[in-house]
């Protein structure tokens, strides 16, 4: 005979002032900031910000004119890009860092059989975000230089500019990132304990994968008839997002 006796939440008595959250979030913002602030310096001594710069401007180079260069615009544009690309990088290689300091703010909410999803999770969401930064470098932005310089006329001189160039890679890494995390979200309970877990803790977090692939799709859908570059690099998107 099953014991009629409930068993004893785990979580009861654990609650937390608000006060202590706030200090909480605060430690976590500060310990993210000085992650990346490491990467950055690291990534400032090798291989540093002209050669992260070279790096991302491949795919766009590769459709200009052999002679032709990007041009800073702004008077300060020589001094922020650099600046901005490689704390762009640091962000990027720090994700695994920031991404467990996220895990750390929540976990103290999440029951002991969740907690241990915390690496697993971690592992999965950094390599899903990397695989949709290396899909916009490598893809994404070949496909869509070559279809814009092909729009481009003989008597057009196509010299983009560094500091919009940046701006505009960096809402595609931002937004193919995002995207990637699908399939860790759309986890749904089976028999394996793994996916269970998975499917718990996100719901536990507010994740609700199918409201916002939904959204996305209807973006999509808005857009489509549009002609500009955005519904070049919406299409793309919209595969990481089937």
């Amino acid at each position: 005979m099953a014991d009629p006796t409930p068993k004893a939440d785990e979580l009861a008595g654990t609650e937390q002032p608000f006060v202590q959250h706030l200090v909480e979030l605060r430690d976590r913002i500060l310990y993210s900031l000085a992650g990346v602030v490491l990467f950055a310096i690291g990534l400032a001594i090798w291989p540093g910000p002209g050669e992260l710069i070279d790096f991302i401007a491949i795919p766009i180079r590769n459709h200009m004119p052999p002679d032709a260069k990007l041009i800073a615009v702004g008077v300060f544009s020589p001094f922020f890009v650099p600046l901005k690309v490689l704390l762009m990088s640091a962000m990027i290689v720090a994700l695994p860092w920031l991404m467990y300091q996220m895990w750390a703010f929540v976990a103290p909410g999440l029951y002991s059989h969740e907690k241990r999803f915390a690496l697993p999770l971690i592992f999965i969401g950094s390599l899903l975000a990397y695989g949709g930064i290396a899909f916009v470098q490598f893809f994404v932005l070949d496909q869509m230089f070559f279809f814009i310089q092909g729009f481009t006329p003989d008597s057009v001189a196509a010299t983009p500019d560094i500091a919009s160039y940046v701006q505009a890679i960096l809402s595609l890494y931002l937004a193919f990132g995002l995207a990637f995390q699908v399939p860790a979200g759309a986890l749904q309970p089976r028999d394996h304990p793994a996916a269970q877990g998975f499917s718990r803790l996100f719901h536990r977090l507010g994740l609700r994968h199918r409201r916002h692939r939904h959204a996305a799709r209807c973006d999509l859908a808005t857009g489509a008839g549009h002609t500009d570059v955005h519904s070049v690099s919406g299409g793309h998107l919209g595969v990481a997002l089937v």
